[in-house]
This record gives C-alpha cells, structure tokens and sequence, in this order.
C-alpha cells in the first residue's frame, strides 16, 4: 500500500530511539544531529543555529519519511512552530484541522512567555488519546530531548492543538507488508535513567493500546 504515515512513524521512532538528550540548552551529540538535518534538508536555511528545534526535528523526520517513500514533503520548513503552522495553512495541499491522524504533525501553543508554540509528530491514535514523539520536549525532569507523550484528547481543544495532514502526500514506493503500528515497527522503551513510575506506565500502557494487532475490527490501531 503506497502511503506515508508509516514511514513517518518509522523514521520518528528511529530518532526516538537514540534516547536524544540535551547536553547544555538547545545542544548535545544527538542534538546537534538535528540541527545539522535540518539545515541539510533545507538547504535555504544553510546555518547551524543551536536554537530551539521542534519545528526542525518533525522536519527532519517527515524529510526522512519522504525520501524513503519516494515522495514530497509537505511540510514547510520553518525553525519557528508557529512560522510553520501559519505557512502549513496557506498550502492549498492539505489541510490543517483539530483531528489527530498518524503521521500528521501538530502545533500546539505553548505555556511559556514569549514562546511560539510547540510542534511534534502524531504516532499513534485511540478513541481516548493521541500519541507523539517530540523534540525540545522535557523527557525527565530539568533534561529535554527527543520524547514520546500520551495527550488525551481533551487537551486537543485545551491548548488549542491544530493538526497539518502532510502525511496524505502521494508516495512512488509501497509500505512492505501490513500497515504496522507502533509495535510493529519498534515498540517505545523506557529511556535510560528514567525513575518516574508515571513514564513507565505511559509507555507500558501504549504497549497495551496499540498491540501488534492485524485485526480491522479493532478500534485501538495506529491507522
């Protein structure tokens, strides 16, 4: 089946996986991978900035996705979360909206004075939430880094959530075999050094929702 969540989910769950965690503010090893495919992705932003980069992480993600698919990225690039929404909602393309899909990525606004927002990759969706992989997101108290959250959907009017449906972009490349979910593909792990009982259970429970499961009928998968 030629489409491109998948891939997004893969290449998202990939980054996830190298347990990318800030050394000083904005930067570290993994970190400035980010930084650095970015500016490789988007070659007319062609400086290595160590600035905030959620916005560069879901590029650099979607980018990933879009080479191995043989496909577009829709995405617009834009270092800034709400330069990206607002440029997202000028492309006739797809739309922006408030419902969570796999493989979509999000803006949502941001707590912090001054700040633009956040944005950050849907990988998973049930009837009650709606699972992501983040960048410049708090993965253990006082160290951010690349995260994987559980959002209930009550948030999605709350803080004002907007979806960017990049992910229905046409591919040249067949996803092999079933559409996966998470477990599929590579199921999230506790990070190392994590000792909150709460993030071991919000990963234990994506496990229990979105179990390898090849069955249409059920209402818990990731498409």
């Amino acid at each position: 089946m030629r489409v491109l969540a998948p891939y997004i989910v893969q290449a998202a769950l990939a980054w996830y996986d190298r347990d990318c965690r800030e050394t000083s503010k904005n930067a570290g090893i993994c970190i400035d991978d980010i930084h650095r495919q970015y500016t490789h992705y988007s070659p007319q932003y062609d400086e290595f900035r160590r600035e905030a980069y959620c916005a560069k992480f879901a590029y650099v993600v979607t980018s990933e996705a879009a080479r191995r698919a043989g496909a577009e990225n829709w995405l617009p690039p834009d270092a800034l979360a709400v330069g990206m929404l607002n440029r997202a909602k000028k492309d006739g393309r797809f739309p922006t909206d408030t419902n969570p899909t796999v493989g979509s990525v999000f803006y949502r606004l941001s707590a912090a004075a001054g700040a633009s927002g956040h944005i950050g990759v849907v990988v998973g969706v049930d009837n009650a939430n709606f699972y992501t992989i983040e960048g410049n997101a708090q993965v253990q108290p006082g160290v951010e880094g690349v995260g994987f959250f559980t959002i209930p959907r009550t948030d999605i009017a709350k803080k004002q959530f907007r979806f960017m449906h990049i992910e229905r972009a046409p591919t040249n490349r067949d996803w092999p075999g079933d559409l996966p979910n998470i477990r599929a593909i590579g199921a999230p792990r506790v990070p190392s050094g994590a000792h909150s009982s709460g993030l071991v259970l919000a990963l234990l429970g994506i496990g229990t929702v979105l179990y390898m499961s090849a069955q249409k009928t059920s209402s818990r998968s990731l498409f």
